[in-house]
Protein backbone atom coordinates (compact mmCIF):
# COMPACT_ATOMS: atom_id res chain seq x y z
CA UNK A 1 0.00 0.00 0.00
CA UNK A 2 3.05 2.46 1.26
CA UNK A 3 4.13 1.51 -2.59
CA UNK A 4 1.26 2.50 -4.60
CA UNK A 5 0.56 5.64 -2.17
CA UNK A 6 3.81 6.79 -3.30
CA UNK A 7 3.90 6.54 -6.76
CA UNK A 8 0.27 7.70 -7.07
CA UNK A 9 1.59 11.03 -5.35
CA UNK A 10 5.09 11.55 -6.79
CA UNK A 11 5.27 9.63 -9.95
CA UNK A 12 1.50 9.44 -12.09
CA UNK A 13 0.79 13.51 -11.02
CA UNK A 14 3.87 15.03 -12.35
CA UNK A 15 4.19 12.42 -15.62
CA UNK A 16 0.53 13.25 -16.31
CA UNK A 17 1.50 16.91 -16.64
CA UNK A 18 4.65 15.82 -18.40
CA UNK A 19 2.68 13.63 -20.89
CA UNK A 20 0.42 16.75 -21.33
CA UNK A 21 2.77 19.04 -22.17
CA UNK A 22 4.45 17.16 -24.73
CA UNK A 23 1.64 15.88 -26.71
CA UNK A 24 0.46 16.95 -29.77
CA UNK A 25 -3.03 18.46 -29.39
CA UNK A 26 -4.45 15.82 -31.15
CA UNK A 27 -2.14 13.01 -29.80
CA UNK A 28 -4.20 11.19 -27.12
CA UNK A 29 -3.30 7.70 -26.10
CA UNK A 30 -5.92 4.62 -26.68
CA UNK A 31 -6.67 1.11 -26.31
CA UNK A 32 -2.99 -0.79 -26.68
CA UNK A 33 -1.09 2.41 -27.01
CA UNK A 34 -2.44 3.83 -23.16
CA UNK A 35 -1.72 0.29 -21.93
CA UNK A 36 1.26 0.25 -23.21
CA UNK A 37 1.87 4.20 -22.00
CA UNK A 38 0.85 3.16 -18.26
CA UNK A 39 2.86 0.23 -17.91
CA UNK A 40 5.69 2.48 -19.03
CA UNK A 41 4.68 5.00 -16.38
CA UNK A 42 4.58 2.69 -13.13
CA UNK A 43 7.89 1.10 -14.43
CA UNK A 44 9.38 4.86 -14.44
CA UNK A 45 8.19 5.37 -10.94
CA UNK A 46 9.11 1.89 -9.60
CA UNK A 47 12.76 2.61 -10.81
CA UNK A 48 13.28 6.20 -10.31
CA UNK A 49 11.77 5.70 -6.50
CA UNK A 50 13.19 2.10 -5.26
CA UNK A 51 15.82 0.63 -7.72
CA UNK A 52 19.17 1.91 -5.70
CA UNK A 53 21.58 1.48 -8.56
CA UNK A 54 23.66 4.45 -9.24
CA UNK A 55 23.04 4.53 -12.74
CA UNK A 56 18.98 5.03 -11.81
CA UNK A 57 19.63 7.63 -8.95
CA UNK A 58 21.46 9.95 -11.87
CA UNK A 59 19.12 9.47 -14.11
CA UNK A 60 16.78 12.61 -15.30
CA UNK A 61 13.53 11.01 -15.24
CA UNK A 62 11.52 13.58 -16.40
CA UNK A 63 13.24 14.37 -19.73
CA UNK A 64 14.09 10.43 -19.82
CA UNK A 65 9.60 9.77 -19.63
CA UNK A 66 8.94 13.02 -22.30
CA UNK A 67 11.75 11.20 -24.64
CA UNK A 68 10.76 7.80 -24.72
CA UNK A 69 6.72 7.88 -23.70
CA UNK A 70 5.45 7.86 -27.60
CA UNK A 71 8.04 5.15 -28.37
CA UNK A 72 7.04 2.74 -26.11
CA UNK A 73 2.83 3.55 -27.38
CA UNK A 74 3.53 1.83 -30.54
CA UNK A 75 4.25 -1.79 -29.09
CA UNK A 76 1.73 -4.36 -30.64
CA UNK A 77 2.15 -7.39 -28.24
CA UNK A 78 3.72 -7.75 -24.57
CA UNK A 79 6.28 -9.89 -25.68
CA UNK A 80 7.23 -6.56 -27.82
CA UNK A 81 6.32 -4.30 -24.75
CA UNK A 82 8.62 -6.49 -22.66
CA UNK A 83 11.68 -6.28 -25.01
CA UNK A 84 11.44 -2.37 -25.65
CA UNK A 85 10.88 -1.64 -21.90
CA UNK A 86 13.92 -3.64 -20.64
CA UNK A 87 15.98 -2.23 -23.74
CA UNK A 88 15.30 1.11 -22.33
CA UNK A 89 15.79 0.79 -18.40
CA UNK A 90 18.34 -2.31 -18.07
CA UNK A 91 20.94 0.66 -18.82
CA UNK A 92 19.54 2.34 -15.86
CA UNK A 93 18.67 -0.58 -13.66
CA UNK A 94 21.01 -3.61 -14.88
CA UNK A 95 18.85 -6.08 -12.57
CA UNK A 96 15.49 -5.32 -13.09
CA UNK A 97 13.66 -7.70 -15.70
CA UNK A 98 10.16 -7.10 -16.88
CA UNK A 99 8.26 -10.14 -19.15
CA UNK A 100 5.05 -11.09 -20.06
CA UNK A 101 3.20 -12.14 -17.24
CA UNK A 102 2.21 -15.65 -16.90
CA UNK A 103 6.02 -15.88 -17.11
CA UNK A 104 8.69 -16.18 -14.54
CA UNK A 105 11.88 -13.94 -13.60
CA UNK A 106 15.50 -15.64 -13.10
CA UNK A 107 17.18 -15.41 -9.94
CA UNK A 108 18.95 -12.76 -8.80
CA UNK A 109 21.83 -15.41 -8.22
CA UNK A 110 21.88 -16.32 -11.90
CA UNK A 111 23.41 -12.79 -12.31
CA UNK A 112 27.12 -12.50 -12.64
CA UNK A 113 27.50 -10.57 -9.26
CA UNK A 114 30.76 -9.30 -8.43
CA UNK A 115 32.28 -10.24 -5.03
CA UNK A 116 33.82 -7.09 -4.80
CA UNK A 117 30.74 -5.38 -4.95
CA UNK A 118 29.07 -7.30 -2.33
CA UNK A 119 30.45 -5.64 1.02
CA UNK A 120 27.12 -2.95 1.19
CA UNK A 121 23.68 -3.21 0.74
CA UNK A 122 22.31 0.31 -0.56
CA UNK A 123 18.35 0.85 -0.84
CA UNK A 124 16.19 4.07 -1.01
CA UNK A 125 14.56 5.46 2.34
CA UNK A 126 11.74 7.19 2.23
CA UNK A 127 9.54 9.53 4.93
CA UNK A 128 6.43 6.89 5.83
CA UNK A 129 3.26 8.25 4.55
CA UNK A 130 0.85 9.71 7.28
CA UNK A 131 3.72 11.24 9.17
CA UNK A 132 2.42 14.28 10.39
CA UNK A 133 5.16 16.78 9.56
CA UNK A 134 5.39 15.59 5.59
CA UNK A 135 3.07 18.49 3.74
CA UNK A 136 -0.47 17.73 2.36
CA UNK A 137 -0.50 16.34 -1.15
CA UNK A 138 3.31 16.26 -1.20
CA UNK A 139 6.22 14.43 0.21
CA UNK A 140 9.70 14.38 1.34
CA UNK A 141 12.48 13.51 -0.92
CA UNK A 142 14.25 10.08 -0.08
CA UNK A 143 17.71 9.28 0.45
CA UNK A 144 20.01 6.04 -0.44
CA UNK A 145 21.20 4.85 2.53
CA UNK A 146 24.49 2.49 2.38
CA UNK A 147 24.59 -0.41 5.43
CA UNK A 148 26.92 -3.29 6.00
CA UNK A 149 26.26 -6.46 4.90
CA UNK A 150 24.47 -8.57 7.00
CA UNK A 151 22.11 -5.78 8.58
CA UNK A 152 18.60 -6.63 9.15
CA UNK A 153 17.23 -3.31 10.04
CA UNK A 154 18.40 -0.26 11.81
CA UNK A 155 16.43 1.96 14.42
CA UNK A 156 15.18 5.78 12.85
CA UNK A 157 18.39 6.94 15.53
CA UNK A 158 20.69 5.49 12.77
CA UNK A 159 18.57 6.72 9.78
CA UNK A 160 18.17 9.62 7.81
CA UNK A 161 14.96 10.82 8.71
CA UNK A 162 15.27 10.91 12.78
CA UNK A 163 14.65 14.98 12.31
CA UNK A 164 11.18 14.25 10.57
CA UNK A 165 10.02 11.49 12.32
CA UNK A 166 8.24 11.55 15.65
CA UNK A 167 8.63 8.35 16.80
CA UNK A 168 11.20 5.77 16.82
CA UNK A 169 10.58 2.30 14.81
CA UNK A 170 12.71 -0.15 13.00
CA UNK A 171 13.69 0.36 9.29
CA UNK A 172 13.73 -2.94 7.37
CA UNK A 173 16.73 -3.83 5.13
CA UNK A 174 15.45 -4.91 2.27
CA UNK A 175 17.48 -8.03 0.74
CA UNK A 176 19.01 -7.41 -2.86
CA UNK A 177 18.75 -11.07 -3.64
CA UNK A 178 14.65 -10.92 -3.27
CA UNK A 179 13.17 -8.47 -5.67
CA UNK A 180 9.02 -7.63 -5.87
CA UNK A 181 6.96 -9.02 -8.80
CA UNK A 182 4.67 -5.93 -9.94
CA UNK A 183 2.17 -6.16 -12.51
CA UNK A 184 2.28 -3.30 -15.20
CA UNK A 185 -0.64 -3.57 -16.91
CA UNK A 186 -0.28 -4.41 -20.44
CA UNK A 187 0.35 -8.26 -20.35
CA UNK A 188 3.60 -7.33 -18.93
CA UNK A 189 5.34 -7.62 -15.02
CA UNK A 190 8.61 -6.68 -13.42
CA UNK A 191 11.03 -7.86 -10.93
CA UNK A 192 12.81 -4.89 -9.38
CA UNK A 193 15.11 -5.33 -6.32
CA UNK A 194 14.21 -2.81 -3.65
CA UNK A 195 18.14 -2.96 -2.72
CA UNK A 196 21.33 -3.57 -4.51
CA UNK A 197 24.97 -5.04 -3.60
CA UNK A 198 27.20 -2.35 -3.29
CA UNK A 199 31.10 -1.52 -2.43
CA UNK A 200 32.45 1.32 -0.51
Amino acid sequence: MLIKKLLLISTVCPLILSVVAAQEPSGAFTGRGLDNVAAFARLVGYVRYFYAGDAAAATDWDAFTIRYIQNIETASTPVELAQMLSELFTPRAPLIQVFPSGDQPRPISDFNLPADRMQFVTMWVHVPMGDPRVPPFGMLPGERIQVPLGTTSLSYADALYLHYANKQADILVNDPLSPIVVDLGGGVSAAIPLAVYSDD
